[in-house]
């Protein structure tokens, strides 16, 4: 049976025309549960999991607050069938129903990464050590300290921490070089480091890059530590973050250089980054004005090519 809050329920019409946006907000919805309370459901992206939530009022005004927790997209809807504008009344205590259900929202948010950050540390604790993986085989790099391969599925797992230092969430890549992450985890300002120990002292240049191949050559080729980002919209938290850790060491970011994409969001998110902090710089590879990354460089040209590029050739 369908659950209802006190008041008058929504009209058929209402009902639907609900169920109609946060279908298309990607949430799994049979029924709405009017409860005033957020709920917990699938979506098209995640329909394993439940990684959606809303909540809905059938109190006038009639409304619906909804998130994606997986892209972090949320909006609110409400009621536009009446015929008439909300009153100061309504608009005042929709305005309380969207203050609480922010408020519900960053519990459950934060109790979801705190699950998935107690998932990531048992998945990462029992997996086996990472001496070789097609990936990294077929990428032309070294394996490194940190990196690991899931017992059953053979992927190969990328620790992602947080400002802390502790695993927030984890990214697998399988042998043919599918690339995802743990349901849930918290990627937003979590990197993986690459050498750096815990008492480095070192004033050398830190890098910061997108992806683990891309820093895995970066390291190989300058003997430079490395924080991986994992994608271009994480290099300003983690920009952030490094410089809070090292005050004093300068940051490179070591952007892709996607050329042939509309606004090269690989450099233009590397140079937001770099103006947000001090002492830092942007650096892109360039190879016959096609798009490339660092490991594509080093694949096609060799260490010295990425040396010269960077401007280390130590």
């Amino acid at each position: 049976m369908r659950l209802r809050a006190e008041g008058d329920a929504p009209s058929h019409e209402t009902e639907s025309a609900a169920l109609d946006v946060l279908r298309s907000a990607g949430l799994v919805v049979d029924l709405i549960i009017w409860d005033g309370k957020i709920q917990r459901v699938p979506t098209t992206s995640k329909p394993r999991s439940k990684n959606g939530a809303y909540v809905a009022h059938p109190d006038p005004p009639v409304s619906i607050w909804w998130l994606d927790f997986a892209s972090g997209q949320s909006d609110t809807w409400t009621d536009s069938n009446r015929g008439d504008a909300l009153s100061v009344e309504e608009r005042e205590l929709l305005r309380k129903r969207m203050a609480e259900s922010r408020k519900q929202r960053d519990e459950e948010q934060a109790r979801v990464y705190a699950d998935a950050a107690k998932r990531a540390q048992t998945i990462y604790l029992n997996a086996l050590r990472c001496d070789d993986h097609p990936y990294i085989e077929r990428k032309g790099v070294r394996t490194a300290t940190g990196l690991k391969i899931h017992q059953k599925s053979g992927a190969l797992i990328i620790p992602a921490y947080n400002e802390q230092g502790k695993i927030s969430t984890l990214q697998f890549i399988d042998a043919d070089g599918k690339k995802t992450f743990l349901t849930g985890g918290r990627k937003g300002g979590a990197y993986f480091p690459l050498g750096l120990n815990a008492d480095d002292t070192s004033e050398k240049s830190l890098m910061i890059c997108e992806g683990l191949a891309t820093g895995l050559s970066l390291h190989e080729c300058t003997g430079r530590p490395v924080f991986v980002a994992f994608d271009a919209g994480n290099l300003l938290p983690v920009a952030k973050i490094a410089r809070a850790k090292f005050p004093k060491r300068e940051i490179i970011m070591a952007a892709d250089n996607d050329c042939l994409t509309d606004g090269n969001p690989g450099i233009t998110k590397a140079t937001e980054a770099a103006k947000a902090i001090t002492n830092a710089r942007v650096i892109a590879p360039h190879l016959d004005e096609q798009p490339v990354d660092w490991n594509d460089l080093h694949q096609a040209a060799g260490t010295k090519a990425v040396q010269e590029q960077i401007g280390d050739e130590s």
